[in-house]
């Protein structure tokens, strides 16, 4: 099988792209302002991601994502709807550190998780809130999850300019891992989530370092990270199971 596993970051520019090996696309619903008040946009330009809050100094995202780039570079925005909006309709905050997981390595996307620590503390409102972070022995195996972000949502390639949503099923461990196993990825700390509405929620959906969430509520179970030949038959994306990484993310939230 010629399949091609990529991360889920996404130019802010025009995406280019083969128009026979092009992601999946994500159609998903609008969110409301204050709907995912967790909901972080990163930006690196000329790439960005999502990221989500765990508390007034940090945020998580994918490793990925800020590997190798200068801390000064890094931009975060809360409260944000419309993406064309930021600058101007959002909290601003940069970033004094970064803490990306010792053992993460790209081939493979293990441990794709990083901390990402603010220059000033968050005020938490209405439309900035954290995220609950999972018992580390949750079993979230066929329960309902919700992804969110400004990812690709049309044939036109482009990010949308809105914050979208899509519901997405958990799989069971063992499903998941023959899910990897056919593209020789064996990592054990892998959340394989399939969408559960094709023409609504392609899986591949939101940007890396996103949220996904149990659906209805704010509990984060996983950190999107990459997904594999989109939108030619496969309907599952992959995430950061971030049970599996509770130890890792108390240690490092310690200043």
């Amino acid at each position: 099988m010629n399949s091609k596993f990529f991360p889920l970051f996404l130019t802010s520019i025009l995406i280019q792209a083969n128009s026979e090996r092009q992601p999946r696309i994500w159609a998903g619903k609008e969110a409301q302002r204050g709907q995912f008040p967790y909901q972080v946009l990163l930006i690196v330009d000329p790439i960005y991601c999502g990221a989500a809050v765990l508390n007034e100094n940090y945020v998580i995202t994918a490793a990925h994502c800020v590997k190798g780039k200068p801390i000064k570079n890094i931009f975060l925005y809360f409260d944000v709807l419309q993406f064309s909006d930021a600058n101007s309709n959002s909290t601003l905050r940069k970033v004094i550190d970064v803490k990306i997981h010792e053992d993460f390595t790209l081939a493979e996307f293990s441990n794709d998780i990083a901390l990402l620590k603010l220059d000033v503390p968050l005020t938490f409102n209405k439309f900035i809130q954290p995220v609950v972070l999972p018992d580390p022995k949750i079993d979230v195996a066929n329960k309902l999850l919700t992804l969110s972000g400004w990812g690709i949502y049309d044939k036109s390639l482009e990010g949308s300019n809105f914050l979208r949503y899509a519901s997405a099923r958990a799989m069971d461990k063992k499903k998941c891992k023959r899910s990897l196993q056919k593209y020789n990825i064996s990592s054990k700390r892998i959340l394989c989530q399939t969408s559960i509405d094709f023409d609504d929620g392609p899986s591949c959906s939101g940007d890396s370092g996103g949220p996904v969430v149990l659906n209805g509520t704010s509990v984060l179970v996983g950190i999107v990270s990459f997904g594999i030949d989109c939108g030619f038959g496969e309907n599952t994306s992959y995430s950061m199971r971030v049970s599996d990484f509770m130890d890792w993310i108390k240690k490092n939230m310690k200043d």
